[in-house]
């Protein structure tokens, strides 16, 4: 719990110090692995990122939420075919993964597939409907096929759920 409480405090540089020294050692379990990875994924290192999280799929090669981190970090990289795989491998352990199916619309938009990415999107959305940047996202592939109307609600329903989120403020 004290390295989870200073990862949430942004800690980060902190947690893998503390984690580094742990390693090797008796606490060789997946969820060390990914919290590491999830720092160093904060903090831009994604190549560090990318090997925590395989060694925590050595541990627990059926984590869901390991394939979902380690699919963000490939994406970051723009290794988008790897990131497809864990993204896809992770909707495959939990099919309601609205994380997961939204990374796969992420992907799908980047290739300008928008009629695909909108019911990724479109489908996250239905698994968790306090997903604002599943809404957003769907706004932009709606716009690029001009659907304005579409991708203003979807912008308007962003907002109203995240008040903060300005990207899709710009927009309205």
């Amino acid at each position: 719990s004290y390295l989870i409480n200073e990862f949430n405090s942004k800690n980060y540089e902190l947690v893998i110090n503390q984690i580094n020294q742990l390693t090797g050692s008796k606490y060789n379990i997946p969820i060390i692995y990914n919290l590491l990875g999830a720092a160093y994924s904060n903090i831009n290192k994604h190549l560090e990122a990318i090997n925590a999280y395989k060694n925590a799929l050595k541990l627990d090669s059926l984590n869901e939420e390991i394939l979902r981190n380690l699919g963000k970090s490939y994406s970051k990289l723009e290794e988008d075919k790897k990131a497809y795989e864990c993204f896809k491998k992770a909707n495959k352990i939990r099919p309601n993964n609205a994380d997961a199916i939204f990374g796969i619309g992420l992907l799908e938009l980047k290739k300008s597939n928008f009629k695909e990415s909108i019911f990724k999107f479109s489908l996250a959305i239905k698994y968790n409907k306090n997903f604002f940047q599943a809404y957003y996202n769907r706004a932009i592939a709606y716009n690029n096929l001009g659907n304005v109307t579409e991708a203003k609600n979807d912008y308007f329903e962003a907002v109203k759920i995240n008040k903060n989120y300005y990207q899709a403020y710009n927009n309205l």
